[in-house]
């Protein structure tokens, strides 16, 4: 006899999910009994739901896939959100899973009812409440895969009669995990990027977390425009500011203006750096022209479209970049 709650685990642990961050409650019955009868996923009992989200959230940061935490219905979800919008802005992939009131009761201002979908409309990419057994297993593999190629927030809400009920699924038949798609930026754009570049007299790069897996790409890159290299504060485990061409990190916080200097705000100290060490000519422009090349980026969609310095490289940069 397999229950809602069991495929709800089957399709966690084909996208990896080995942890379940969280706290039970009477919502979610079902599901903590699911976890107690198989061994692929642990559960990861915390004191409080918004530990559970951050816990996720850092797992899925570190790891790079999906992380998943719990709750029950009403302020265990609401709980969840603190550590949910941290995984919203670093975008990290996490499946926030909560319970609901009977399906009977929704809408009827029923104890600890809480209009779920709309709660967590800002902080997820993907949020939806199951109330039939036939949703299952679409939904669920429709926020794993928003979750995944959105790096973001995905919710599910599970009504408290519905996840013990019993359901026919074939597993090896409909179960696929998602995975990160593919970019191809335009070769008229690189060339355009690649003369852009080469006609700039100091440039400078700044690299984010999306340059993690192409550090040597980038190491590449810039040795060949003769550019210092600035990161973010994502950004220092592959890049060390032992390296010969980094110059430090990005600096926390604006420049304090003090008394004295009034009407004259003090230069950031890394501007200062960076100016520094331009103007010494460490690093010489003198170069000869890029060739731009096609190139393969693996990104995603939501990240790609963040345009901060810790999203991927944008596909210009990062086709001039090999």
């Amino acid at each position: 006899m397999t229950t809602v709650s069991d495929v709800l685990l089957e399709i966690l642990a084909a996208h990896g999910v080995r942890q379940l961050f969280g706290i039970p409650g009477d919502a979610i019955n079902d599901v903590m009994d699911a976890v107690r009868r198989q061994d692929r996923i642990s559960f990861i009992s915390v004191r409080h739901e918004e530990a559970g989200a951050f816990a996720a959230s850092a797992q899925a940061k570190l790891t790079g896939g999906l992380a998943a935490c719990v709750g029950t219905a009403g302020p265990g979800a609401i709980h969840l959100l603190n550590g949910l919008y941290d995984a919203k802005l670093d975008h990290a992939p996490v499946l926030a899973i909560t319970g609901q009131v009977a399906t009977g009761f929704i809408g009827t201002q029923y104890h600890q009812e809480v209009r779920l979908e709309r709660l967590f409309a800002d902080v997820a990419v993907y949020t939806q409440t199951v109330t039939t057994e036939r949703q299952i297993p679409d939904v669920i593999l429709e926020a794993c895969h928003a979750a995944v190629a959105h790096r973001g927030v995905a919710h599910v809400a599970i009504a408290t009669d519905v996840s013990g009920r019993t359901v026919s699924f074939d597993g090896a038949h409909r179960l696929v995990a998602s995975l990160p798609g593919r970019v191809l930026p335009g070769d008229d754009d690189c060339r355009a990027a690649a003369a852009a570049i080469d006609a700039a007299e100091r440039p400078v790069i700044l690299a984010g977390i999306g340059c993690r897996q192409a550090r040597e790409e980038l190491i590449a890159f810039a040795e060949a425009v003769r550019a210092p290299i600035v990161r973010s504060l994502k950004a220092k485990d592959f890049i060390d500011d032992d390296h010969p061409l980094c110059i430090g990190g990005l600096l926390p916080r604006a420049p304090v203006v003090r008394p004295a200097a009034a009407g004259r705000a003090r230069a950031p100290r890394l501007s200062r750096l960076v100016d520094r060490r331009l103007r010494t000519g460490r690093w010489s422009c003198r170069r000869g022209p890029l060739r731009a090349q096609p190139c393969r980026q693996e990104a995603t969609h939501a990240r790609r479209q963040s345009g901060g310095a810790d999203a991927p490289p944008d596909p210009v940069a990062r086709g001039v970049l090999l």
